[in-house]
């Protein structure tokens, strides 16, 4: 459905997000300060008072019962007449106005909001629920698929208020089915915990009360963000010196403030009358949502696939500017049915000996025939697999460091191994004939060797990356050996590599937390697309779909995040892990994406909704490397616990 040029606008406590859809589709979002007026005063020595008060539109929420008389709608259109200053900056007129509000809004509140927008100029607004406006972000926006009946619900972690709904999905759109929320649990009250943490080390420095509160307060808010990719911060605050924030010490200062939100979403979930099996999914939006610990524990209460926006606080905005309408197809033709598996642990490989301390694999891979397995870690040795009978055709024990990646040539008779003395160049990469085990050839790389390899679907080409940042690609028939280095921006350690089907895009992920897209067949072009949002290492990336169209990252930042690779355009963030997603891999048709983490677990998705499928427990330690068999029938998973399992996924 077109609408022409529309201006959303989701009105909060600290900032406010206006979304103007111009003709061509495209959505703008910008943000502006809430005009606060006289009233950032402070409670005591560290809490600002907004931090108590959830909106400038009053207490009350009808479901909780408070009776507070509403705010002078004069201050919130101090805020509404900058926004209309910027519409018609941008569109020459004021478009027609949606206005957001909490789902649990009474009348008079709802009339508050209008009367804000007829003294801002903005004239008589449409008026739409927030989780409404989310859920049709959630479809539109992201492209995720909420079958009719079904459910989605959303969780709005504002700056100074929680707000949950479970919004029903219909033949004529959203609707909400319950709502609920906590008017003190927001982003103030998880930088109230960063303040005390910091108060905490600076003791009774006499510095600590003279602090510029406005600046300490900002300051908080960014290591708390930075903390959501990072296991430390370091805070400087003047007069007091540089301080240590640990992510596991936040977590505890904030657990509690977090599980309330928990136990409010349980709540409206039984008001609600849902079961499990009507959610799609759990959609986290607001500035405050990026915490990883909120995703954690609501997925641990509740068993179900949780996604976070790229850019949480603009979802109700920008949704507001939508249509209701289905989501269109993502990652695989509409002709393409949800992949439905009964997963199973099939057989273990030990390559160490089942010994407690065997050694770690660290890479896997399967020949294209199906035959052969290759496995390679941390006891320098790679093995090659008749996955037939379970016994070891040939041990290679040529390297001098532990080795971190394998992969077969696109003709099965080649294989890479890589790995080396971590103060050593020479002979970090080697390629063997799999018929024999004989060495082709052996090539000098950055010392440590390469941590990730990958051979070129036309066969000829070797990639090869790791801590120096360079990717070196070998021609393996050329007698001097010499690679085409290329040297991807940033220069940070090199993680992840995969090459699409066809040979066109190189895909890079490093330490910097850039996951990179280089165009060129067969050499690279210097430089490359960079798309943003990890928010951490990236750690493994795979191409999957229709000819490569979709590619998987998993990061440090314990998200696993799907890319259109034409655009570059995020299409899904899937949360769920516990700890950093170290590998991620699609089965041949495209229809199945499979996850690795540290926190021991495989996670199975389904990647044209989203949708979490299943979580693979049987490592005892954090798992390292995944890949399909050709037949997509069979998923090899390896980790630190010295295992290679084969993971049956029989269909029903």
């Amino acid at each position: 459905m077109t609408f022409g040029v529309r201006l959303g606008i989701d009105f909060g406590s600290l900032t406010t997000v206006a979304a103007l859809a111009g003709p061509d589709g495209v959505v703008r979002p910008q943000r502006f300060d809430s005009h606060l007026g006289d009233d950032r005063s402070v409670l005591g020595n560290d809490f600002p008072l907004l931090g108590k008060h959830p909106s400038l539109l009053g207490d009350d929420r009808s479901v909780l019962g408070n009776d507070r008389d509403p705010a002078d709608p004069e201050v919130v259109a101090k805020t509404l007449a900058r926004v209309a200053e910027e519409a018609v900056r941008a569109a020459g007129s004021v478009p027609p106005v949606v206005l957001t509000h909490p789902a649990a809004w009474r009348p008079d509140r709802r009339r508050l909001l209008t009367a804000a927008a007829h003294l801002a100029g903005l004239g008589e607004p449409e008026l739409l629920a927030e989780p409404v406006a989310a859920a049709r972000y959630f479809t539109s926006t992201l492209g995720h698929r909420v079958p009719a009946g079904s459910c989605l619900v959303v969780c709005d972690l504002g700056a100074a208020t929680f707000d949950v709904s479970v919004v029903r999905q219909a033949a004529d759109g959203f609707s909400v089915a319950a709502a609920d929320g906590l008017l003190d649990a927001g982003g103030l009250d998880l930088d109230a915990a960063v303040v005390r943490l910091a108060r905490d080390q600076a003791a009774d420095d006499p510095a600590w009360h003279h602090l510029d509160r406005s600046g300490l307060w900002q300051d908080a808010r960014a290591v708390r963000e930075e903390l959501s990719a990072a296991s430390t911060a370091r805070w400087y605050i003047p007069s007091l010196g540089t301080l240590t924030v640990t992510r596991e010490a936040l977590e505890r200062a904030i657990a509690p403030v977090l599980e309330r939100t928990v136990e409010r979403t349980l709540d409206t979930l039984r008001a609600a009358r849902v079961t499990p099996q009507d959610v799609a999914a759990v959609f986290l939006t607001g500035g405050a949502s990026r915490t990883p610990l909120l995703a954690d524990l609501l997925h641990r209460a509740l068993r179900m696939p949780t996604v976070t926006a790229e850019h949480p606080e603009v979802a109700v905005a920008c949704g507001s500017v939508h249509g209701e309408r289905g989501a269109a197809p993502v990652v695989v033709p509409a002709t393409a049915a949800r992949p439905r598996v009964k997963p199973s642990l099939l057989r273990t490989f030990s390559p160490g000996g089942i010994v407690r301390g065997a050694p770690a694999v660290h890479g896997v891979a399967v020949s294209p025939d199906g035959r052969l397995l290759a496995t390679g870690g941390e006891d320098r040795k790679v093995r090659i697999w008749d996955l037939g009978t379970g016994q070891v055709r040939y041990t290679l024990t040529d390297h001098d460091g532990p080795v971190r990646a394998v992969a077969f040539s696109p003709d099965g008779g080649l294989l890479a191994s890589a790995g080396g003395h971590p103060r050593k160049t020479t002979r970090a990469l080697r390629v063997w004939h799999t018929a024999d085990g004989r060495r082709h050839r052996a090539y000098d790389t950055d010392p440590g060797g390469p941590a990730v390899v990958a051979f070129h679907p036309a066969g000829r080409l070797l990639a090869a990356a790791g801590r120096d940042g360079a990717v070196r690609l070998f021609d393996l028939f050329d007698a001097d050996g010499r690679p085409y280095t290329h040297r991807p921006a940033g220069g940070a350690p090199i993680h992840a590599l995969a090459f699409s089907p066809e040979g066109e895009i190189l895909a890079t992920g490093d330490d910097g937390a850039r996951l990179s897209l280089h165009h060129g067949d067969p050499m690279p072009r210097h430089g490359g697309a960079a798309l943003h949002g990890h928010r951490g290492a990236v750690l493994g990336v795979a191409f999957g779909g229709p000819a490569g169209a979709v590619l998987a990252s998993a990061g440090a930042d314990r998200t696993v995040r799907l890319w259109d690779t034409a655009s570059g355009a995020p299409h899904a963030v899937l949360q769920g892990h516990t700890d950093p997603a170290a590998a991620v891999a699609f089965n041949p048709a495209g229809t199945l994406l499979a996850s690795a983490g540290l926190d021991t677990t495989i996670r199975l998705w389904d990647p044209s909704t989203g949708a979490h499928l299943y979580t693979l427990d049987g490592h005892d330690g954090a798992v390292h490397a995944l890949t399909f068999a050709p037949d997509g029938a069979t998923l090899i998973s390896a980790g630190a616990d010295g295992a290679v399992r084969l993971w049956s996924l029989g269909r029903p």
